[in-house]
């Protein structure tokens, strides 16, 4: 299943914008760790409601807190009780599908994108900190059409997107012709940016 088309309001149901934007952050990238000045830039949120946000998530052991010199920095705690299903929280909510949803929406809101999804290793959780976002997009917008909004999605996660874009009509030919590669996507982990399993389904028929 992929996300639902709520995924936004979900994430802001349950988190307010700074801890949405934390924990996204260092979620997203575990494998590293910030410097306070680096998250308040990220983030773009008050240096307080952050300093508050890391405090408390540091204090419920979700994120390591680690000094060097004078040097403080902040990383996601893999070693959480909850930190997978935590993790496939915010990236559902608060990740790169989010972020890319929020840059695409000009093209989806005029239906020049019709269904957009991640796929890859952030679709399926095993992403590391060198991994790439894979995005398949379907509709009348151009790779021309999305670079902007790849190149604004990108400078937010701090990820390189990749973007494969085709007409639906290229799309449903290639994959009735038996493309590899669509195949493995049809199939494999996706996180829905725009429409869903059923719309992907009949857009594959």
């Amino acid at each position: 299943m992929g996300t639902s088309p709520k995924s936004v309001e979900l994430g802001e149901a349950l988190f307010g914008r700074t801890r949405r934007g934390v924990l996204a952050l260092l979620l997203g990238r575990p494998d590293e760790r910030f410097h306070m000045r680096e998250i308040f830039r990220r983030i773009a949120s008050g240096s307080g409601a952050v300093q508050r946000e890391l405090g408390h998530l540091v204090e419920a052991g979700l994120v390591r807190r680690t000094s060097e010199g004078r040097q403080v920095y902040f990383s996601a705690n893999p070693d959480a009780a909850v930190f997978r299903e935590l993790q496939a929280i915010i990236e559902k909510t608060a990740g790169a599908p989010e972020v890319l949803r929020t840059e695409l929406a000009p093209l989806i809101s005029t239906g020049q994108v019709v269904l957009a999804l991640i796929y890859g290793s952030i679709a399926a959780g095993s992403q590391t900190a060198a991994s790439d976002v894979d995005l398949l997009v379907l509709g009348d917008a151009t790779l021309t059409d999305i670079i902007p909004a790849v190149r604004a999605a990108e400078a937010r996660l701090g990820r390189e997107v990749n973007p494969s874009v085709y007409p639906v009509g290229e799309f449903r030919k290639r994959l009735k012709g038996g493309t590899p590669f669509l195949n493995r996507v049809v199939s494999g982990p996706k996180l829905f940016i725009a429409g869903d399993e059923d719309e992907l389904e009949r857009l594959a028929r």
